[in-house]
């Protein structure tokens, strides 16, 4: 199709269809004026390895002026009204916590992530999709092959993720509730989907750090009704930190982009890689982005 040319005229990678390469993406087109963004496990993946979410005009522009262009601030994805009031969340916002959690291992780093029976699949994607975007954030798999846990494993730092609402057999099962009362507790899909396209943990403390509240799950998430600061501290974060956020995204993408300094002490280096770019929905066809699997 007409976008596939175009990115193989920039001799740019096009990641294929296995989600399990998703994760080496340097470069996401999530959307363009016609096709709003989708929560599907490729973008949430997405959102725990690249800032780079971006607009499918930073692929046409490059394709214009026959160069790969830097993913400069006005090429991010930053002004879906129509996703971010679905899915309540602010893309600036979530592009600095990616950055931040990043710094830090992801944002599942040091927690173990154990799916009950029956979540793939139940307004959920299936289990290889979980299990990779839990591996983006960082995060580690717990199976019912490893109950009980050995005493080597921080048994305080376990999420049980369960459908949403959590079934019977979900709630009753002993194995799963033992280990979520010596955990962090139960949460849903809905929660752990919510954490991915905010980059924040909500509810509970991220390792040793401070408490993280959000207004998004409700009680049966276990998530407390208030924020943080409160969301009027984090609407004025939002203002202030703009052009904050901007020159880190300039910065980013200037030192990912340019040409490596050359020496006389030793032979030229060679070039940058190029960028790795994914469509984030689960086809394209005819050119455009299509939906994808999405995920409340």
């Amino acid at each position: 199709n007409t976008h596939t040319k175009m990115i193989k005229s920039l001799k740019i990678e096009l990641l294929d269809e296995n989600i399990e390469n998703t994760s080496s993406a340097t470069h996401v087109i999530a959307g363009d004026k016609d096709h709003s963004l989708r929560r599907t496990p490729k973008l949430m993946i997405c959102l725990c390895v690249t800032p780079f979410i971006l607009h499918l005009d930073w692929l046409i522009h490059s394709y214009e002026q026959k160069t790969i262009l830097q993913p400069a601030p006005d090429y991010l994805l930053l002004h879906d009204t129509l996703a971010e009031n679905r899915y309540r969340f602010d893309m600036l916002l979530t592009i600095k916590e990616g950055m931040d959690r990043r710094m830090e291992g992801g944002l599942l780093a040091g927690w173990s992530i154990f799916f009950c029976d029956g979540v793939a699949g139940n307004n959920a994607p299936k289990t290889k999709d979980l299990h990779c975007i839990v591996s983006a954030a960082g995060g580690t798999i717990l199976t019912y092959e490893d109950l009980p846990l050995s005493y080597d494993v921080d048994k305080i730092h376990v999420l049980v993720i369960t459908s949403d609402p959590p079934t019977k057999e979900q709630n009753c099962n002993v194995e799963a509730v033992d280990l979520a009362k010596q955990g962090a507790g139960m949460f849903t899909t809905t929660w752990l989907f919510d954490c991915m396209i905010h980059q924040k943990l909500f509810g509970i403390k991220r390792g040793l750090g401070s408490m993280f509240l959000s207004t998004l799950g409700g009680g049966e998430d276990g998530v407390a009704a208030t924020t943080h600061g409160g969301r009027k501290k984090e609407k004025r974060n939002i203002a202030n930190g703009v052009n904050k956020v901007k020159q880190q995204m300039e910065n980013t993408a200037h030192d990912e982009m340019e040409e490596p300094a050359i020496t006389e002490e030793r032979a030229s280096p060679p070039p940058p890689p190029l960028p790795t770019v994914i469509h984030t929905s689960d086809s394209h066809s005819s050119g455009k982005i299509s939906s994808g699997n999405a995920y409340k």
